[in-house]
């Protein structure tokens, strides 16, 4: 390949323990030059708290006397230090008296710290020396030493990968070379090449590992030609074998054209059936249905158009949207829970159930399960809309109610209308045998206008025409004024309604 370079065993090596010392060095360096710099910086430390003790005592006379000449000769001397770079003297009141500091000297790079101390002249206070340090020259002795051992170590490291690079050369190569004069007999065909004793022992299985190898290739090499030879004499066979192997083949070829016809009439027939019973789903006027966890999974066209909901909108949602009362929802659900099925007979179940624009309808619902072994499945329902039966129904209940009454009015107007005109004969004789200025006349007439109001009630009972109650104290009642077709005439009539 162009480009490429091979690699090499003593390159890596040198390489591996070149990096291995570098990072060694580097960590050895690292933590040398923390442990240097934290002492240097505690001496640094030391040398600034020792300065201004010194500077303190050597002040309190010359302070206390207010000589100018001494304070600022000592000032003078003590900024002049290359750590120094400002001394300042302040009074007792806060007020500086001296401020020596030296803006020659050079402070970039270095760490600045400020040390302060009171004066004291036997117990009273008499002055504030502040003093501030730059290590500029402790850092300075810091990299030089850094930089000193860092040039010994890549001197070290530089002389070391140059040694190694070439003593792992002169160990490796003649060995190498041995092993590489023994694969290149194997490729020549010599399997029992001349090997020389290895000047290692860390190379010695290796070459055991190739002389073995040369003697199981010769080996299998031997046993090749065998079974070359043998191969030849059953050549003949394999090509008679082949051929009825291949008469077998046609005869399998022939089973499984004749099953995968078999298989696509099967398939044909199963698509007929299910676009039938596709057909009569959708034909059928009973709405139909896969119940599974009370969620409605699957439903025919009728069902839908029966409940009045798009299938995307009642798909996966649950029953209890079809219901009004959720009572009634829990009835029906406890009905099937509760259902025998052991004989595939679905559970018929009478509720109420509500469209999606709020109307309510009577239903039968059956509902049997999909696989009465495991329930959890689901239920396959048929909901047929009864509300046609349920309106006849009521309506022969009350034809059979009022038939009854018709029969029992008719009886009763028939044995009241007898004693009512007998009672109304023997007033009419009362009345004419008494004057009209006789007392007993307003009674008469009273009782005549109730007899009437009798007459009337048994009019309006044989003109009952359909059934209608109203309350009466704690009961229902027959509704006369709703249920019998009287004329308007006679209602409005005093004398009549007494």
């Amino acid at each position: 390949m162009t480009g490429y370079r091979k690699k090499s065993i003593s390159r890596n090596l040198t390489i591996s323990l070149v990096a291995v010392m570098a990072v060694l060095s580097g960590s050895f360096l690292g933590l040398y030059y923390v442990q240097i710099s934290g002492r240097l910086d505690q001496r640094f430390e030391k040398n600034a708290n020792e300065t201004i003790d010194s500077l303190a005592n050597a002040l309190k006379a010359p302070l206390w006397r207010m000589d100018w000449e001494n304070m600022d000769t000592i000032c003078s001397y003590y900024s002049s230090s290359e750590s120094i770079v400002m001394v300042k003297l302040i009074d007792a009141s806060g007020k500086t008296m001296m401020d020596k500091y030296s803006q020659a000297k050079p402070t970039a790079g270095g760490k600045e710290i400020i040390r302060t101390r009171d004066i004291f002249y036997g117990r009273e206070k008499i002055g504030t020396i502040l003093l501030s340090f730059n290590s500029l020259e402790f850092t300075r002795v810091k990299y030089e030493m850094f930089r000193t051992i860092a040039a010994a170590i890549l001197i070290l490291i530089a002389g070391m990968a140059v040694l190694t690079g070439f003593l792992l050369k002169k160990i490796i190569r003649g060995p190498i070379d041995g092993m590489a004069a023994i694969a290149q007999s194997y490729s020549r065909g010599d399997y029992r090449p001349r090997v020389e004793t290895a000047v290692y022992q860390e190379f010695e299985p290796i070459v055991s590992v190739l002389v073995d190898m040369g003697r199981t290739i010769e080996s299998q090499m031997n046993d090749l030609k065998k079974a070359e030879q043998s191969l030849k004499g059953h050549s003949d066979n394999l090509e008679e074998m082949v051929a009825q192997r291949t008469r077998e083949l046609e005869g399998l070829n022939q089973k499984l054209e004749n099953e995968i016809q078999n298989r696509q009439l099967t398939q044909n027939l199963l698509k007929t059936s299910e676009e039938r019973l596709t057909a009569i789903l959708r034909s059928s006027p009973v709405g139909m249905g896969l119940v599974v966890g009370r969620n409605l999974e699957w439903a025919n066209d009728t069902l839908c158009r029966m409940v009045g909901y798009p299938k995307d909108s009642i798909l996966s949602k649950s029953t209890a949207l079809l219901y009004a009362d959720p009572e009634e929802y829990e009835r029906v659900g406890r009905e099937v829970a509760s259902a025998s099925f052991t004989k595939w007979d679905p559970c018929n179940v009478e509720t109420q159930w509500v469209r999606r624009d709020g109307s309510v309808f009577d239903c039968n619902l059956q509902a049997c399960p999909f696989d009465i072994r495991d329930l959890s499945r689901g239920y396959i329902i048929a909901v047929s809309d009864i509300t046609g039966r349920k309106e006849s129904e009521r309506t022969l209940r009350e034809n059979d109610r009022i038939q009854g009454i018709l029969e029992l009015s008719g009886a009763v107007c028939h044995e009241m209308n007898q004693p009512l005109m007998s009672a109304f004969g023997y007033l009419d004789l009362l009345r004419m045998d008494l004057p009209d200025n006789e007392p007993v006349q307003k009674s008469i007439h009273k009782i005549k206008a109730q007899l009437e109001r009798m007459s009337d009630i048994t009019k309006k009972i044989m003109k009952i025409s359909r059934y209608q109650t109203k309350d009466y104290l704690n009961e229902q009642i027959l509704d006369l004024s709703k249920t019998s077709q009287t004329d308007p005439k006679d209602s409005k009539d005093p004398a009549k309604n007494g």
